[in-house]
């Protein structure tokens, strides 16, 4: 190889572990993100249950598959 080679390669390995780096970061800070999201739908869902129960124990009926689906797909 030659010497002129090297000092071109070096600095596209150095830009290559930069971006490497920035990609980590991002990744890291998109899933911090995407468990906060998730644990925030199951309180959601936990709460939404217990507002159909409290529903659910006021009128003495079940709620309908139509509300049930609903909430599944929310």
């Amino acid at each position: 190889m030659e010497n002129s080679l090297v000092p071109g390669l070096t600095e596209q390995v150095k830009n290559l572990q930069d971006d490497i780096k920035t990609i980590k970061e991002n990744n890291k800070f998109l899933f911090d993100k995407l468990d906060k999201a998730y644990g925030d739908r199951i309180e959601l869902r936990a709460e939404n249950y217990k507002l159909k129960e409290q529903i659910k124990n006021v009128n003495g009926t079940s709620t309908t598959e139509e509300e049930e689906c609903l909430a599944c797909s929310a």
